[in-house]
């Protein structure tokens, strides 16, 4: 994930500009993506009016629910795979076992596609343990909710999950550890599993006592958490710089109402965004780009580079050549970058820093010349903004159609606008008619291959199209 402290990932600070709350009342349509018994990718979207609750799709406080024809077959139950490997760090038989009953229902349900709660994992009796409860469950019903809303079928059947401890201690009322979760997924869109690596998770529990071990704290560093904990720092007026993995609920809180109003919140966003898509999805045919260049881009090399620098099972990073940036805000953007230039675009120095695009060395040197870096290479925001206003090497078509995308483009996720996150498009997920409904990406912080760009756990996705560039090759 990517923030603006410099860089793209988050790795505890970020910058948020506020999507205001909008108020939902009646009835809401949901986009609902059938599983297709010949083996297609998707079918058309069915849409359904709900006006009552089902209990069983209900989330904590919540008032919207997705809903099926019954006439439709079910989404598939998958099955889920999960080891605890604990060389680094040995736990406690209890806790290993807390921790794969947790990831066992939370992928069951994100793998069916069918919301359940995970309360049973917490210890209801503290407070702080019933706010990191809702904030999973919301988290996790929006991102199955996200899910729904895509026109892939992104439900999967098989799930291996590999969670690796990293640091464990006792404390007075239990444990506390850190750990890293690695996922593969074999997706319905996609013909070949999805791999997501080093996604770092932090949690405390009780012991295992008479009530058994449970979670007080769980806090992951994944998508639908961030957007989540994104609005609740702006509801609760805090830093929206901060971060919610160290947060003490403060007295008088209604954690109920608050993440009620959260819930509605992130499913508004949803919606809104699934609207936009499906404008985009029926305007291909449409000439989007306006701009050209002297020079094609290479995109083969760019997407060959983009798989040599990730991995299916452990982090790899290009230190030889360039830094690191995944301890201080994240890699996601410094990796696409690199990408980029591996397609042949040529660093940019000229003008002033805000023209530029390069990394020639750690320190920051907003001269023009080929010497240090600049924001636009490592932090998203930048690197948009410096494809909005700038043709004179890269040349880009930003916030082009989503369905015009082509292996080596690059694909931001947005909170009102502010790129969070930063990806490579890697290939196409096609329907039964051969057009483009979804794509594979490849990305560092958390690193990820071939994974569809519609799960990722943002609802706002734009396309940043390279085009090519200008001047001599590097």
């Amino acid at each position: 994930m990517s923030y603006t402290n410099g860089h793209g990932g988050k790795r505890g600070s970020k910058a948020v500009i506020a999507v205001p709350f909008i108020c939902i009342v009646g009835i809401v349509a949901a986009f609902v993506v059938i599983l297709a018994a010949s083996g297609e990718l998707t079918r058309d979207l069915v849409f359904k009016e709900e006006s009552s609750l089902s209990s069983s799709n209900v989330a904590v406080g919540g008032n919207i629910s997705l809903s099926f024809d019954s006439s439709e077959p079910a989404y598939t139950r998958p099955k889920i795979t999960v080891a605890v490997d604990d060389t680094a760090a040995a736990v406690p038989d209890a806790l290993k076992e807390l921790i794969k009953d947790y990831y066992t229902d939370k992928y069951t349900a994100l793998g069916s596609l069918d919301y359940s709660p995970l309360d049973e994992h917490f210890y209801s009796e503290d407070e702080n343990a019933r706010f990191f409860n809702y904030l999973c469950d919301t988290a996790l019903e929006y991102e199955i909710y996200l899910r729904r809303t895509a026109l892939a079928n992104l439900s999967f059947a098989n799930a291996e999950i590999t969670v690796k401890i990293k640091d464990y201690e006792i404390v007075q009322s239990g444990y506390e550890v850190k750990f890293t979760v690695n996922e593969m997924l074999s997706f319905a869109a996609s013909d070949r599993p999805s791999y997501t690596v080093g996604t770092d998770v932090s949690a405390s529990t009780t012991s295992a006592g008479g009530g058994g071990c449970k979670f007080r704290r769980l806090y992951e560093e994944i998508a639908s958490v961030v957007q989540t904990e994104t609005y609740i720092l702006d509801e609760l007026g805090m830093d929206t710089n901060g971060s919610l993995e160290d947060f003490s609920v403060p007295e008088g809180l209604d954690i109920p109402a608050l993440f009620e109003k959260m819930l509605m919140r992130l499913k508004t966003a949803a919606d809104n965004a699934a609207a936009e898509r499906t404008k985009m999805f029926a305007d291909t045919d449409t000439p989007q780009l306006n701009l050209t260049a002297e020079n094609e881009y290479d995109r083969d090399a760019a997407v060959e580079y983009s798989y040599l620098w990730t991995d299916e099972e452990q982090i790899v990073r290009n230190t030889e050549q360039y830094s690191d940036y995944s301890e201080y805000g994240g890699n996601c953007q410094n990796f696409v970058s690199q990408c980029l230039h591996a397609g042949g675009i040529p660093m940019d120095s000229e003008g002033n820093y805000d023209d530029q695009w390069k990394w020639y060395g750690n320190d920051t040197n907003y001269k023009p010349t080929k010497e240090g870096r600049v924001p636009s290479w490592s932090d998203t925001y930048s690197f948009y903004e410096y494809c909005r206003t700038n043709t004179d090497v890269l040349v880009a078509e930003t916030d082009a159609n989503l369905y015009t995308a082509e292996k080596g483009d690059v694909i931001q996720y947005t909170v009102d606008g502010y790129a969070y996150h930063s990806v490579i498009v890697v290939d196409k997920i096609l329907n039964s008619s051969g057009q483009a409904i979804d794509y594979l990406v490849n990305s560092n912080t958390s690193d990820k291959v071939e994974y569809p760009m519609s799960a990722y756990g943002y609802s706002d996705i734009r396309l940043i199209k390279i085009i090519g560039y200008n001047g001599k090759a590097d």
